[in-house]
């Protein structure tokens, strides 16, 4: 199986997308979502370093995230989860988790690179423009 950048960049998008839409969702779209970002993230591959600078991306607060998350999901909340799973096999304590904080939390990842994707796409762009440029300088 093989997948390309613009797969998972779409992925992203779409996971993005699918919680700001103002229509209802059901939890399973958004189950199908959260799948495919995970199936995406075996395909990352290497990632070289960028030595450029680019400015802050623009987040938006926790808050408004989790408000957003309790319209759109209203039975979503607490949940119990093992200290351990696969080892201490009957000694395990339990905890709380919380699937709106756990949503607001990849949500605000994932919009900080969405928008990193873009400007980095622009930026990796306008060199490789600058590039063709100088060579048909070169010919000119």
């Amino acid at each position: 199986m093989k997948i390309d950048r613009q797969e998972i960049h779409s992925s992203i998008l779409n996971f993005l997308e699918l919680l700001e839409n103002e229509i209802q969702i059901e939890v399973e779209s958004l189950e199908l979502a959260l799948d495919k970002l995970a199936l995406m993230y075996h395909f990352v591959g290497e990632i070289s370093d960028d030595e450029n600078e680019y400015p802050e991306a623009p987040i938006r607060d926790y808050s408004w995230w989790r408000e957003l998350l309790e319209k759109r999901f209203p039975n979503l909340g607490y949940y119990n989860i093992p200290s351990t799973i696969s080892v201490n096999v009957g000694d395990a304590e339990m905890h709380t988790g919380d699937a709106l904080d756990d949503l607001a939390d990849i949500a605000n990842e994932l919009s900080e690179v969405a928008w990193r994707w873009q400007i980095t796409v622009k930026a990796m762009l306008c060199g490789i423009f600058d590039l063709i440029m100088k060579r048909i300088g070169e010919v000119i």
